[in-house]
């Protein structure tokens, strides 16, 4: 079995009138004891993009019929929070379950210490096998957020060109091959819906509506 769980970065929140959390208010990695027979996890972020404009979450248009076959087939989320207003620290909050006053990756000048403990590393003890490509430069190996990986891509080399989902889905399917018949985990970023946009052409004209329509 194959764990699939797709992350939305974005500034829409969601309904919080009757937000609860059940567990513990403060999660981080404690301990994961990787047991014979569990499957692979693959963590899919998305930087920028809508929940409100995707199908899982109600768009009147259905836009995104593969973000709606995984949510067909798994669980989605509707009552959810973010730990910062933007990637790095929301990246490094991933990464190791703390919130950014504990792992410290709050401006722009700093990165994640080697004192800190990412996902990463701790499947490494187990000799599970780690992947990751970066589609934004604020995810990147320079703010310390490759700990513990085995292989990590990072794909930015400016910002006025940054790599497409297809770019990004191309560097990760070669390790997702290598480690088919084995427990893996791989962490892919993707950052098409941000800007600066340079939407494909078929996208300019989906969207196409009446001016005088409210948005």
């Amino acid at each position: 079995m194959w764990l699939v769980i797709a992350c939305v970065l974005s500034a829409a929140l969601p309904d919080t009138s009757a937000a609860y959390f059940n567990g513990f208010n403060r999660p981080k990695v404690v301990h994961l004891a990787a047991k014979a027979g569990k499957g692979p996890v693959i963590v899919i972020v998305v930087d920028a993009m809508r929940p409100d404009r995707l199908s899982p979450y109600g768009a009147a248009r259905d836009r995104s019929p593969n973000m709606a076959a995984l949510a067909d087939d798994g669980v989605t989320l509707t009552n959810y929070f973010v730990n910062a207003n933007w990637t790095r620290p929301s990246t490094a909050s991933i990464l190791t379950g703390l919130l950014p006053s504990d792992h410290r990756v709050q401006g722009e000048a700093d990165k994640l210490g080697p004192d800190v403990t990412t996902i990463a590393e701790a499947l490494s003890e187990s000799n599970v096998p780690t992947g990751a490509v970066i589609g934004n430069g604020n995810a990147a190996s320079a703010f310390g957020l490759a700990q513990g990986f085995t292989e990590f891509a990072d794909t930015v080399k400016h910002w006025k060109g940054l790599p497409t989902a297809d770019d990004v889905v191309d560097l990760a399917l070669p390790f997702v091959e290598r480690h088919k018949n084995e427990r893996f985990f791989l962490f892919v970023f993707m950052v098409d819906p941000h800007d600066p946009y340079h939407a494909p052409g078929n996208f300019e004209t989906m969207y196409v509506r009446d001016p005088n329509t409210p948005l």
